[in-house]
């Protein structure tokens, strides 16, 4: 486990984030889609709340 001093623990949740919207992006290419992480962020983030994300955004979800 990697340990963060307090300084830089600031920015590790941004950092999760990012690396789960490439990890998304990639498994968007293996499955055949042409979702980029930009169709991905836009999927989850701007969508109304309580509407469905799509294929897209169940993706980046889990």
């Amino acid at each position: 486990m990697i340990r963060l001093d307090p300084a830089t623990a600031s920015w590790a949740g941004a950092w999760r984030q990012r690396l789960a919207l490439r990890c998304a992006a990639a498994s968007m290419r293996l499955a055949g889609r042409s979702e980029d992480e930009v169709a991905l962020r836009d999927a989850w983030y701007l969508r109304p709340a309580g509407a469905d994300t799509g294929p897209a955004g169940a993706v980046l979800g889990a």
